[in-house]
């Protein structure tokens, strides 16, 4: 058999199905320790299959508990994960590892032209005040609610644009509730475009804004950041250790606080460049080859066990 000539030292799995019961099964058969990252919380995805009334928020729980228990280490994204973990009942170590990201993209400088050309295409004047939303357009994202708050942020600025990246299963439904809104040439829905294109997007952007609560992590807040963009974020623990609260970017509740972060920023006067540096203090260690050490040594460490 090729795994076994592959003589593996350790299996570490990415998923908890399909190719993640291949690596539970070869960690068995060939007594290969096994380490697992807890990447979704799959209680707040229950609803894609036949809304709910199949896998209930319960039957995830357990099946992620049950799941993490077959690892020898389970790497937790965040203490939000850890945490949740535990209270899952898992009982297998779990150590906290931030992914990290390869930031030289997100801070290096663009062509001016190209960013030029980019808001021209994508119909944002030069003076537009742009939010970014990035990521899967899916209904745990909760881009609804920064679209339901536009025709607010519009009365305060009238040349406020909201920029929606991403492909997803709720494109259509964000779509007609742009148009509802009367707010369809306000609200720019890009779709999916390459990774090596998101660093434009930043650039262009004023803020990124998310409504959020379902990340692990949320890798696009690091982005925002190291390209020098004052991130706007629901009050999540996931991120309780990047963004503090008129600090290191903003934090809010509900609609009124949204919209006024945004006029804040917004004001001429403001200035983002303290709260910047603050920000890229708390992500310097989320770096790739930061994560690389960190998962290293625990390779290592469960080796010599």
């Amino acid at each position: 058999m090729k795994i076994k000539k592959l003589k593996l030292d350790v299996i570490h799995t990415q998923t908890e199905f399909s190719i993640g019961w291949l690596g539970k099964l070869v960690s068995k058969i060939f007594n290969i320790p096994m380490v697992h990252t807890y990447h979704t919380m799959y209680e707040d995805y229950v609803h894609y299959i036949a809304n709910g009334k199949i896998v209930t928020s319960e039957i995830a729980k357990k099946f992620s508990k049950m799941f993490c228990n077959r690892a020898q280490v389970v790497i937790a994204p965040t203490e939000k994960t850890f945490n949740l973990l535990k209270k899952y009942g898992v009982k297998k170590e779990i150590q906290v590892v931030p992914t990290g990201i390869d930031m030289s993209i997100f801070s290096k400088d663009l062509i001016k032209n190209d960013i030029s050309k980019l808001k021209k295409n994508l119909g944002i004047n030069k003076n537009d005040f742009v939010i970014l939303f990035l990521g899967r357009v899916a209904k745990e994202k909760s881009i609804d609610f920064l679209i339901s708050s536009m025709p607010n942020i519009l009365k305060i600025i009238k040349n406020c644009k909201l920029l929606i990246v991403g492909d997803g299963p709720e494109l259509n439904n964000l779509k007609k509730l742009a148009y509802d809104l009367k707010i369809d040439q306000e609200v720019i829905f890009v779709g999916e475009i390459p990774w090596s294109e998101t660093n434009l997007y930043y650039k262009i952007s004023n803020v990124f804004a998310t409504a959020s609560v379902s990340e692990t992590q949320g890798l696009t807040y690091i982005e925002a950041i190291a390209s020098d963009l004052i991130v706007i974020a629901k009050k999540d623990d996931s991120i309780l250790k990047i963004i503090e609260n008129f600090k290191t970017g903003f934090l809010f509740e509900n609609k009124k606080d949204l919209i006024d972060i945004i006029n804040k920023i917004s004001d001429q006067n403001f200035k983002k460049e303290e709260m910047i540096e603050h920000a890229k203090k708390n992500i310097k260690d989320l770096t790739s080859k930061k994560f690389v050490v960190n998962i290293e040594r625990i390779y290592k460490n469960l080796i010599k066990k």
